[in-house]
């Protein structure tokens, strides 16, 4: 066998040995806000699903919405929007 098929490279038989990934304090805060900006922005979504769809009950735009809006669109799009708002911006 030639010298390259024989020989055993430096180190190979240990674990490589590396550093603790150390992430920058200011890139953790500013992604920290990023989700609560979104978060407060999900919430304020969800806000105003929920007076839309009041104010077609009310009748502020002629006719009413059909029953299956009304089941899957009004309120509990609204009400879901807010409460995972409200979880991304609790982080």
């Amino acid at each position: 066998m030639g010298a390259s098929g024989s020989r055993r490279r430096r180190g190979s038989g240990r674990a490589r040995q590396t550093q603790p990934a150390v992430r920058d304090k200011a890139a953790e805060f500013r992604h920290k806000r990023r989700i609560i900006r979104l978060g407060q922005a999900l919430m304020a979504v969800g806000a105003l699903v929920v007076v839309v769809h009041l104010l077609a009950h009310i009748g502020a735009f002629g006719a009413q919405p059909p029953g299956w809006q009304d089941l899957a669109v009004g309120y509990p799009t609204g009400g879901f929007l807010f409460i995972a708002g409200a979880i991304a911006a609790g982080q």
